[in-house]
């Protein structure tokens, strides 16, 4: 009984460990692709379809949550060119704010942390 104890809580720790800064960067890219949020595009409805040239992890939270509602904080700056609504495409650089977290089937994503 002692050693599941143990093992549950040894892996509970391991589950909330920290993810990587490769990790967040191709987390990160992989949601620009899709969104542009409009911190980053600075236009009115954000950018779509982006490529992405540039991510870089600049500062990361602590844990925040437990249990499946973890997640982090990242503050990453990132550039590239995305297409825009009635304007063709448009170059998008900057600072914004993302939380990184793991889906239901253990991928990592991340998803723009917009106020």
């Amino acid at each position: 009984m002692g050693r599941f104890i143990v093992l549950s809580c040894l892996g509970s720790v391991l589950s909330c460990a920290s993810p990587t800064e490769g990790v967040i960067v191709e987390a990160v890219s992989r949601s620009l692709e899709k969104r542009v949020p409009v911190t980053l595009a600075s236009y009115l409805t954000g950018g779509q379809n982006a490529l992405v040239e540039e991510v870089r992890v600049l500062e990361i939270s602590k844990v925040i949550g437990k249990g499946k509602h973890t997640y982090w904080r990242a503050q990453i700056y990132a550039r590239g060119v995305c297409r825009v609504m009635f304007g063709g495409h448009k170059s998008f650089e900057g600072k914004a704010v993302y939380r990184i977290y793991k889906d239901a089937f253990d991928n990592w994503r991340a998803a723009p942390d917009e106020f």
